[in-house]
């Protein structure tokens, strides 16, 4: 699939940086501190590489060390390898969050593409702050043909999806995906604002939203450890997509997303086609990485 077959391909190859590094040294301690930065070099933060150099066997043969690091990248990241399901509910509701620019809105539509198209799909433009978010959902929508609920310009968030679950339960949808904003750069508006929405869904809805779905943009390295620490403790994610993994993405984010918050990693996008995001498989992620 494309997140795997074009990822990565402006980076320096793992497997043979590994390989250059033993070249040069003899004993493995030698090559620690070199393993340890090449593994932060590719986006894993400071303590999982640590953890992962710690944990490999103590070796000066490239290939059982290169063995090993697949084995532990493998035990990291396989435990977030979850299939994303729709609960069976009369109308579903996801919430789809992350920084602006990082891909939402073009995530969404290549989830509705993935989904059972038995399903009454509709999506809802709730960054409301953004006249190009809305216009961009809204021509997504007429390509994929679903419809789309927008409030008008800077109105209430919350109250735009109170009014398009109204208005999904009068269609009888079966699926609402929602667009929220991500101003970061003003932490407690986007807090105030995610919370406010939920509590309307919840009141709405008891058991919703069904799935907090936070879009990660790939090629933002460290950054995506902080945006999902931040959206987290706003609203209880259930799980994660990554994006962009067409350009200058390395990889190791995921394995630290993974290690640190070990939340299900549901997809990876690479490309801006509706078909371009694949279901996340740690064989074939850590494979890609570590290919020859």
């Amino acid at each position: 699939m494309a997140a795997y077959s074009i990822v990565w391909k402006k980076v320096t190859n793992i497997f043979k940086s590994v390989k250059n590094i033993f070249e040069k040294n003899e004993e493995f301690a030698a090559c620690q501190k070199e393993l340890e930065a090449l593994l932060i070099s590719h986006d894993v933060n400071i303590k999982t590489a640590a953890q992962i150099v710690k944990d490999l066997q103590k070796s000066n043969d490239s290939d059982i060390v290169l063995d090993h690091l697949k084995q532990e990248l493998l035990a990291i990241l396989s435990p977030c390898e979850k299939r994303f399901a729709l609960p069976i509910v009369p109308l579903a509701i996801i919430l789809v969050c992350g920084v602006n620019g990082g891909g939402k809105t073009t995530t969404i539509a290549k989830l509705a593409h993935q989904l059972d198209r038995d399903k009454k799909i509709g999506f809802v433009a709730a960054d409301t702050f953004r006249a190009a978010a809305i216009e961009q959902l809204q021509v997504w929508g007429k390509r994929l043909d679903v419809p789309v609920y927008a409030g008008p310009l800077n109105s209430d968030p919350a109250s735009v999806i109170y009014q398009a679950i109204d208005w999904a339960k009068e269609l009888k949808l079966n699926l609402l995906l929602v667009d929220t904003a991500g101003r970061l750069q003003n932490k407690k508006d986007l807090m105030d604002e995610l919370a406010k929405i939920r509590r309307v869904i919840h009141k709405q809805i008891p058991d919703a939203p069904h799935e907090t779905i936070l879009v990660l943009d790939g090629t933002t390295g460290g950054n995506i450890i902080t945006q999902t620490e931040i959206f987290n403790s706003i609203t209880p994610l259930t799980g994660i997509i990554m994006t962009k993994l067409d350009g200058t993405a390395k990889g190791g984010g995921l394995v630290s997303l993974a290690a640190l918050f070990k939340l299900p990693i549901y997809f990876l996008a690479a490309g801006e086609k509706e078909t371009d995001l694949a279901p996340f498989s740690a064989k074939a992620f850590v494979e890609t990485l570590l290919s020859t």
